[in-house]
């Protein structure tokens, strides 16, 4: 978040980032400030898959000033200046993704002259810079990418763009598309204004894609007021990865148009649409807030479309702003630093306001997260507006590759009786193994009959495993004497972790 209080009235600010030394093209942001109006803050919001050449890669959040505004820091060449950040509303955060699920990055490798209508144009990628293998959840068309499985998709994407410093107000929107539809909850935009040379923007995106088989993801642009611009290569970029089927996902969205970004101080928006409530969260229908049921990291994305008209005309600027507070044993947090997001609107020529934004929270069980908005300048444009908001239980994407006991039941014989421990009494199950690959160690002798694997006895030492009982190869015989019996077990893997 940056602030511009003196100097040229407009000013531009870019982030990106930096991998061991070299600017990658995904994760670029940008933001504009004109001061008039109050509104002389901006909030800049990136994201990217990364993969990193080696160990101890160091990555870096870098930024500068794209304008000729001398009094506004960060400095053309990237200096710092620590009074033109706003404190406490600066975050960068990571998470690991497992190297083995499906991944694709795109990027732009010569730039591209957009068409100067107000249509939309797909984004052209002609460089794969994904890793070797890519699994098999995506084929790259000449007319998108084609969903070859049905899934959930983390989409991170942002698109450079410059114009002609010209003194013309340029609005630009980013969308992902379906088979042509759009994506709810996919519109972002960026303000060029090209004035002081103000003429460069970024237009970035980030949420999750539920797509079905054989579907087309395609991300484009659109000009929605001014001069035509340029797709800027080393500043466009798309990933995306396949989720697991274990994710526990969430999403809600409103379309109320629900009084929103109407006062300075942050308030909680409300969602009336429940898209996906898996049980690890609880929300209800019209209200703002969403509790977890477990304990753990989660990662929340928001995206906050709004339109200015005539029925609000004030022709004022003004940037909507957004962000999470969490609710807990000791109240509500107020809007914290990590998932801020915000784009500017001017509400003459350009009207449309896109912008997201993404954190991971760390909840226990039965806190609660809600997605605040606020304004920053004078004028209040929130209306008409569309809401989203999704959320991933981060634990939920790495189930435990340890196995465990899911039944573990009493059989009922009477003396002499011979029974089968099939899997309605025993069954065990682990994430990345079969059956066979599951033992059970005998670690206490059998007592109050015979355990036996196909007829022959078993002992304290030996062992069977989960096909076994599957097949139907393990009894029990009950001896002459009444009572509760049994054997004492260690279910392992063949990675030797056990339960």
């Amino acid at each position: 978040r940056f602030r511009s209080p003196s100097g040229a009235n407009r000013a531009e600010i870019q982030t990106w980032l930096t991998l061991a030394g070299e600017q990658l093209a995904g994760g670029r942001s940008q933001g504009y400030i004109r001061r008039t109006g109050n509104a002389d803050e901006a909030v800049l919001s990136g994201g990217a898959i990364i993969t990193s050449p080696s160990d101890n890669a160091r990555v870096s959040l870098r930024s500068r000033r794209s304008d000729t505004n001398a009094a506004h820091q960060p400095a053309r060449n990237g200096a710092a200046h620590a009074q033109n950040k706003v404190g406490g509303s600066t975050a960068i955060q990571f998470f690991k993704l497992d190297d083995g699920w499906d991944y694709l990055s795109l990027e732009l490798g010569a730039d591209i002259l957009l068409a100067n209508n107000a249509n939309y144009q797909s984004i052209a990628y002609d460089v794969n810079a994904s890793p070797n293998t890519l699994g098999t959840a995506f084929l790259v068309t000449p007319n998108g990418i084609r969903i070859e499985e049905e899934g959930l998709y983390l989409v991170l994407a942002n698109t450079g763009l410059q114009k002609p410093t010209n003194n013309t107000r340029t609005s630009y929107l980013q969308h992902l598309t379906l088979d042509g539809v759009e994506v709810s909850g996919s519109v972002t935009t960026t303000m060029i204004r090209g004035n002081e040379d103000t003429n460069e923007g970024v237009a970035s995106l980030g949420m999750v894609v539920r797509a079905t088989a054989g579907q087309v993801l395609s991300l484009q642009v659109r000009k929605e007021v001014g001069s035509v611009s340029t797709a800027k290569a080393g500043q466009t970029a798309l990933n995306i990865v396949k989720l697991p089927a274990s994710a526990a996902f969430l999403a809600l969205s409103d379309a109320t148009n629900q009084e929103i970004n109407d006062v300075a101080n942050p308030d909680p928006a409300t969602f009336a649409n429940q898209l996906a409530v898996p049980s690890k969260f609880s929300h209800t229908i019209g209200g703002s807030e969403v509790t977890v049921n477990e304990a753990g990291n989660y990662l929340f994305l928001a995206n906050v479309y709004t339109q200015s008209d005539a029925a609000n005309d004030n022709q004022d600027r003004t940037v909507p702003l957004h962000g999470w507070q969490v609710g807990g044993p000791n109240g509500f947090s107020g809007m914290l630093p990590q998932g801020r997001g915000a784009q500017y609107n001017r509400d003459n020529g350009n009207r449309i306001s896109g912008s997201w934004g993404a954190g991971i929270l760390p909840l226990d069980a039965a806190m609660s997260v809600e997605l605040l908005t606020s304004r920053l300048g004078n004028a209040d444009q929130g209306l008409p507006n569309k809401l989203s908001l999704q959320a991933l239980s981060l634990k939920s994407l790495v189930p435990s590759n340890d196995p465990a006991v899911a039944i573990n039941e009493p059989l009922s014989l009477l003396a002499g009786e011979v029974g089968t421990i099939s899997d309605a009494y025993l069954l065990s199950s682990d994430a990345d193994d079969t059956a066979e690959a599951l033992t059970y160690f005998i670690t206490g002798t059998p007592t109050g009959g015979v355990l036996a694997r196909d007829g022959v006895a078993l002992a304290i030492g030996e062992e069977f495993t989960q096909a076994d009982v599957n097949a139907g190869l393990i009894t029990f015989t009950a001896g002459p004497v009444g009572g509760s019996f049994g054997f004492d077990f260690e279910l392992v893997d063949d990675s030797n972790s056990g339960a």
